[in-house]
This record gives structure tokens, C-alpha cells and sequence, in this order.
């Protein structure tokens, strides 16, 4: 399988919404408007797999932060990463069911 690795871009976000719902629990998912938030604000910490005929297999997201650990806070808004330092983080990873399995 062929895999190519980008940054979102807005145009995306239908496709990594029908990923995100396929991944998570209703309550566990991200709202549109937050994947859309991360899309423009994280963007660089922000990565999409795409196959050889261009769909999005999975991602990986999430800021970079001050603190070592995750809180609550950090699932409702989306702030920019900063030009130095911090942790990565990850908000959601999450694989098409079609990929899963494929190494």
C-alpha cells in the first residue's frame, strides 16, 4: 500500500469527520466545528494519510502543549503551538476501518 502524508486542509474535513464518527462514540467524537478549529489553528501538528487514489485512511492530531499531561480544557478550544518548546500531544489518532490491519 502506498501512503502519503499532508496537512489538512479545510476541503478535508467532510472526509475526517466520516473517519472521526467511524472511530469514536458519539460523545467521544469531535463536532465539525472543532475539527475545523484544529484544522486552521494546529494544522502543523496536524497529519492526514492518504492512499494512492487520494482518501484519507487516518490522522493523527493534537497541539503542542506547556504540560506534561492532558486536561480536560484542551478537548474544548484549540489554541496555536508555540514556535518553541512543549509537548505533543495527541487529541485523536484514528485509522478507516478499510486500513486497519494493513501495517
Amino acid at each position: 500500500m502506498y501512503i502519503t502524508y499532508h496537512t489538512p486542509k479545510e476541503q478535508d474535513l467532510s472526509e475526517l469527520m466520516v473517519i472521526e464518527r467511524l472511530g469514536f462514540t458519539p460523545e467521544e467524537a469531535a463536532t465539525e466545528s472543532a475539527m475545523k478549529e484544529r484544522i486552521q489553528v494546529i494544522a502543523d501538528s496536524f497529519i492526514i494519510a492518504k492512499n494512492e487514489r487520494e482518501k484519507i485512511n487516518g490522522y493523527v492530531v493534537g497541539p503542542v502543549i506547556p504540560t506534561r499531561y492532558l486536561t480536560d480544557d484542551f478537548f474544548e478550544r484549540t489554541n496555536p503551538n508555540p514556535k518553541v518548546g512543549g509537548f505533543q500531544s495527541i487529541l485523536s489518532l484514528v485509522v478507516h476501518p478499510d486500513y486497519r490491519g494493513k501495517g
